[in-house]
This record gives C-alpha cells, sequence and structure tokens, in this order.
C-alpha cells in the first residue's frame, strides 16, 4: 500500500506520471492524498482537523488496508 501526499508546489507531473506505473505494478493500490495545511503543519493529526477530501482519501486508504489484511489473513469478511 503506497499512500501519495506531497506538499504546496512539491508535485512534479513529469515525475509523477514516470513514478505511478511503477510503484501501482509493485503495490496492492496507490492512494493519493490531497495537499492539506493540517498535515503541512508536521503536528499530531487530528482527523477532524483535515479537509473534507483528505478525510475521504484517509478512509480510502484505511479501507485499502483493511481489505489487504483480510486477503493475507484469508478470512472471509
Amino acid at each position: 500500500m503506497i499512500a501519495v501526499s506531497n506538499g504546496p508546489g512539491d508535485v512534479n507531473k513529469d515525475v509523477e506520471k514516470q513514478l505511478r506505473p511503477y510503484f501501482e505494478s509493485r503495490a496492492a493500490a496507490v492512494i493519493d492524498i490531497p495537499t492539506d495545511q493540517h498535515i503541512a503543519a508536521e503536528g499530531p493529526l487530528d482527523h477532524s482537523a483535515l479537509q473534507p477530501a483528505t478525510r475521504r482519501a484517509a478512509l480510502d486508504l484505511a479501507a485499502k488496508v483493511a481489505e489487504q489484511v483480510t486477503i493475507a489473513l484469508n478470512v472471509p469478511r
């Protein structure tokens, strides 16, 4: 599982286009976490302080991790 998050101005679209297929071929999923000032502050994360899109992406990431754990443990859902 790979979570991709960048600060404001950190995204180089050419590099991202080259790296994304590399990581997608080696991971169960690549989840984009939107730029969020709360994450950029580099302090403890408070889920309620994240922007709605970031909260949704974090939920998607957690769901993918849970799905992979279930698969790995071969436990029916």
